[in-house]
C-alpha cells in the first residue's frame, strides 16, 4: 500500500474516533430557503432550497441526573429535490438513512466503526454523509470538562450570582476574586458547589499553605515563573497532593524558552490536572527555539528533548534580528 495512504488511514482508525451515544429521538425535517436569486447550472435551475435536515436528540449524563438539557444534533444532506445534478435526492436520501443506515447506528460503536459498516451500502454518499455530519455533531463531547477564569474581576457581593454558575458542572472557577486575597476566597468557597481555583493568590509555598488550611480553593493553578521557579512549584504541588488538592501548571505568553520549562514542569505526576500550554505559533510568527511547541495529534504535545537542559536550541540568528538590547553585565 502507498505509505502515505497507509498513514492517512491508520490515522483514522475506527478505535480512535467518538462513541456516537445513545440517541432518543431521530427527525426528518424538511425546509424551503428562496434564493436571493435563481440558482442554475447546466442541468437545470432552482429557484428555492429545499434541504432534507437530520435532527438527532440524546441525552448526556447531565441532563440524565436531572442537570442539564437533552443534546440536539444535526446533518444537513445536500442532495436535491430532483435527479438532475445527481441520482441521489432527498426522496432517496431519506428513504436509504431510515431504512439501511440508522438501524446500522449503535450506541456501543464508535463513529468510524459505524463508517466501517456503511461501507455495506453501495454508493449514496449525501445520505452517509448526512448521518455522518450529525453523529459527529452528537459526539463533540458533550460532557468535556470545562472551567472558567473571572482574573479577579469579582467580589464577595456576587457570591449569589457566581452560585449560579453551579448548575454548569464546571471543573472550576479560577481566581473569582482579588488577586491579593485568599481569607474572602475561603468564604466564597463554602457557598459555591463548583470548586475554586487559585491561581494569582499563590506566590509561593506559604500562599498555598495559608489557601489549603482555610478551605479557600480546591484547585491551584501554578505559574512557575511567578511563584519563584521550578523547584518551589515542586515543592507546591507536592504540598497540595499530600493534601488531596489538585495540580495544574499555567502559562503566560512565553517564548518558546519558558514554554519549554513549563512543559518539563508539567510531567512532575503532583501535577494531575493537564497544564495550560499552547502552541507558540500561537502567540508569534517565529520563535527563538528549535524545535518549536507545536500541538501533535490527539492534542498532545512532545515534551522538548533535542538538546541539553530544557532541549531546546536558541537560534543566534533569530536572536540578533529579534534583539532590540543588549548588556553584559560581566
Amino acid at each position: 500500500m502507498d505509505e502515505v495512504l497507509e498513514t492517512v488511514l491508520r490515522d483514522r482508525a475506527p478505535g480512535e474516533l467518538e462513541k456516537a451515544g445513545e440517541i432518543e429521538h431521530i427527525d426528518f425535517v424538511v425546509v424551503r430557503l428562496p434564493f436571493v436569486h435563481p440558482f442554475a447550472t447546466s442541468a437545470a435551475t432552482w429557484t428555492c432550497k429545499e434541504a432534507l435536515l437530520l435532527r438527532l436528540e440524546a441525552r448526556t449524563a447531565t441532563a440524565a441526573s436531572g442537570r442539564g438539557d437533552s443534546l440536539v444534533a444535526w446533518g444537513e444532506c445536500v442532495a436535491d429535490p430532483d435527479p438532475f445534478y445527481a441520482y441521489e435526492t432527498t426522496s432517496t436520501t431519506a428513504h436509504i438513512i431510515k431504512d439501511f443506515l440508522l438501524p446500522l447506528v449503535e450506541p456501543d460503536l464508535t463513529i468510524g466503526e459505524i463508517l466501517e459498516a456503511f461501507r455495506h451500502v453501495r454508493g449514496h454518499g449525501m445520505a452517509k454523509a448526512t448521518v455522518e455530519n450529525a453523529l459527529l455533531d452528537l459526539a463533540a463531547f458533550p460532557d468535556l470538562a470545562l472551567m472558567v477564569d473571572a482574573n479577579g474581576d469579582y467580589s464577595l457581593g456576587d457570591a449569589d450570582h457566581l452560585a449560579e454558575l453551579d448548575a454548569f458542572g464546571l471543573t472550576m472557577i479560577e481566581q473569582p476574586l482579588s488577586y491579593s486575597d485568599i481569607y474572602q476566597h475561603s468564604i466564597l468557597q463554602k457557598r459555591l458547589k463548583t470548586a475554586l481555583c487559585l491561581d494569582e493568590s499563590i506566590l509561593g509555598l506559604d500562599d498555598a499553605v495559608t489557601a489549603i488550611a482555610l478551605g479557600a480553593c480546591r484547585v491551584i493553578n501554578i505559574k512557575q515563573g511567578r511563584v519563584g521557579g521550578l523547584i518551589e512549584s515542586r515543592r507546591i504541588a507536592r504540598y497540595a497532593a499530600l493534601k488531596g488538592v489538585p495540580c495544574w501548571s499555567g502559562g503566560m505568553d512565553e517564548t518558546g524558552i519558558g514554554r519549554a520549562a513549563n512543559i518539563h514542569l508539567q510531567t512532575d505526576p503532583d501535577f494531575s490536572i493537564p497544564g495550560d500550554t499552547a502552541e507558540t505559533a500561537r502567540y508569534f510568527y517565529e520563535d527563538l527555539v528549535e524545535p518549536p511547541v507545536t500541538l501533535g495529534p490527539g492534542g498532545w504535545i512532545s515534551v522538548p528533548s533535542s538538546g541539553p537542559g530544557i532541549g531546546v536550541e536558541v537560534q543566534a540568528d533569530r536572536l540578533d534580528r529579534l534583539t532590540i538590547e543588549r548588556h553584559r553585565i560581566k
